[in-house]
């Protein structure tokens, strides 16, 4: 019997080395996998870039088509409708810059599905757009799989129609909006009860007097929900016999309220169911209405367009007898606003600002107003 002295431990060489080699296959499995972790969401940012490009064409393409056919001057305004989505969009959490796109007017064949640059009539706006990867500083690897050139340039391009109605008016300085569906003759004495030389009187069909411009939506092929928009063409009113002329937008610091000069605030008085509001003077205002006269029922809360912010909107919806600043129809930048029509209201009535005695009131502005309808991506 041997003493435990004797038995010597041989180490199992056969395991260890199995042992060893499966370390180094899993290290290097590791080292795959993370490299394809690494590559997979470079690719993703890549495709997420391409899309973010893609999306942005389009909604520059369909901006600009509704700037296209809502202005006199189509091509600087379809530009300037594309700009304005362009600069506050991100591709890749990079910024997109003038030198990032370029915009083209033309006509669109829906039969033959070609665009052709032109600026005689355009119907259609088409927006090419370039992204270089590089400036954002972002992963480029596979870049052409998503499209990218050598210099990891992406371009996407987008087209875009819109058809439109619109008719042309001519809202008189004269036009009181308190006075909407008034009958003849009726007197708002503008809240100055003392002062029957600032009164002002309803007219006829013959004879307008102080009333405002009535339109009937359904001339528009307007329905509530739509949006419309007013663009100021030309012309120039006086707001008061021996005072300056005004545009359209009015005079922006003179601000008026019905019976109140310079108001320290939004009034809460209204007149004939219409609410008061706070506007420069000799601004063109509007007020829809349904077909009840404008008394019937309470008047809404007052609008504020004190400030040139609260003038520069983009999009506002009024309320049925709520008045509303329309001024030029365009913000700062070049945009067409756009009005929503309130739900039951079936025409609008356009007149221009003043505290009281619009009888005095000389001039007319030429507008027209636009239905917008059916803004389509075609390509």
């Amino acid at each position: 019997m041997r003493s435990a002295a004797e038995f010597t431990v041989v180490p199992d060489t056969v395991h260890l080395h199995r042992r060893g080699a499966a370390l180094v296959y899993s290290t290097i499995a590791m080292f795959v996998l993370i490299a394809f972790a690494v590559l997979a969401v470079d690719a993703g940012r890549l495709i997420l870039a391409r899309a973010q490009l893609q999306d942005a064409a389009d909604a520059a393409a369909r901006y600009a088509a509704i700037g296209l056919v809502s202005s006199s001057t189509p091509q600087t305004t379809a530009q300037q409708h594309a700009a304005a989505v362009l600069s506050t969009t991100k591709v890749d959490g990079g910024t997109l810059s003038a030198a990032n796109y370029s915009v083209t007017v033309g006509k669109w064949n829906e039969i033959t599905r070609v665009f052709t640059a032109t600026t005689n009539a355009p119907n259609a706006v088409k927006v090419d757009l370039a992204f270089k990867l590089a400036e954002a500083g972002r992963p480029k690897l596979f870049a052409s799989v998503v499209g990218a050139q050598s210099d990891n340039t992406m371009r996407s391009s987008s087209i875009a129609t819109a058809s439109v109605g619109s008719q042309e008016f001519n809202p008189p300085a004269s036009g009181n909006l308190w006075l909407s569906t008034a009958a003849p003759g009726t007197v708002n004495k503008n809240f100055r009860d003392n002062a029957p030389h600032v009164w002002d009187y309803a007219g006829s069909a013959g004879n307008a007097r102080q009333s405002p411009l009535e339109i009937q939506l359904d001339d528009l092929n307007l329905n509530p929900g739509d949006a419309l928009s007013f663009e100021g063409l030309s012309g120039t009113a006086i707001y008061v016999s021996n005072g300056g002329q005004n545009s359209a937008d009015g005079v922006s610091n003179f601000i008026v309220a019905l019976g109140q000069t310079y108001p320290g605030s939004v009034p809460t008085n209204n007149y004939n169911g219409m609410s008061n509001v706070r506007a420069p003077i000799g601004a063109i205002m509007a007020v829809f209405l349904t077909d009840d006269p404008a008394s019937t029922g309470p008047a809404p809360a007052a609008l504020d367009f004190n400030t040139a912010n609260q003038r520069n909107y983009s999009t506002l919806s009024p309320q049925v007898k709520q008045v509303f600043f329309v001024g030029d129809g365009k913000r700062d930048n070049g945009e067409v606003q756009r009005i929503v029509v309130p739900d039951g209201a079936t025409r609008v009535f356009i007149g221009m600002m003043d505290a009281w005695q619009w009888n005095d009131n000389v001039g007319n502005f030429k507008f027209n107003i636009y239905g917008r309808k059916n803004v389509t991506t075609v390509k």
